[in-house]
């Protein structure tokens, strides 16, 4: 009888270990790389918009991947291609932001709006970028885009 109270209790502490490790998986990421990847996300397109390319091969790993919008897998080349023919006019808000980070890398998701000159919608998408921490500081080298048709704004 005792053995049996023993292995239910070590499988009891088991369980016990294996939901504390999925929750802390599962978990947002802390307040400062939250922090951290928004600062790195408001850059990125300040970068695009002012076409600096310095700063977006720092931001963005030379072995970079995306899922565009239209399904096509791009390099980094590719996206700084896309990047040069970007409308200077347009503005770009990212909001409904969420950071899940595990140990040295995060993924940061939000929507990205752009507007005109006059404040009209240009378009919507949800976006994701993996981060990875290297040498200290957050790189991009995955990313997603997946335009959004009807957009409440509000």
């Amino acid at each position: 009888m005792r053995g049996d109270r023993r292995v239910n209790a070590v499988r009891a502490r088991r369980a016990w270990l294996a939901l504390l490790l999925f929750i802390s998986l599962c978990m947002p990421a802390r307040a400062g790389v939250e922090e951290e990847l928004r600062a790195i996300e408001d850059q990125r397109r300040e970068a695009i918009r002012t076409k600096d390319f310095a700063r977006l091969s720092q931001i963005y790993a030379p072995s970079f991947r995306a899922v565009a919008g239209n399904g096509q897998v791009i390099d980094r080349e590719q996206l700084f291609r896309m990047f040069a023919g970007t409308d200077a006019s347009l503005t770009f808000k990212t909001d409904e932001v969420q950071v899940v980070q595990q140990g040295d890398a995060a993924v940061f998701i939000g929507r990205l709006l752009a507007h005109t000159g006059d404040g009209k919608l240009a378009f919507a998408s949800r976006f994701s970028h993996v981060f990875v921490r290297q040498g200290g500081q957050w790189v991009c080298i995955a990313g997603q885009s997946t335009p959004v048709l009807a957009v409440r704004t509000g």
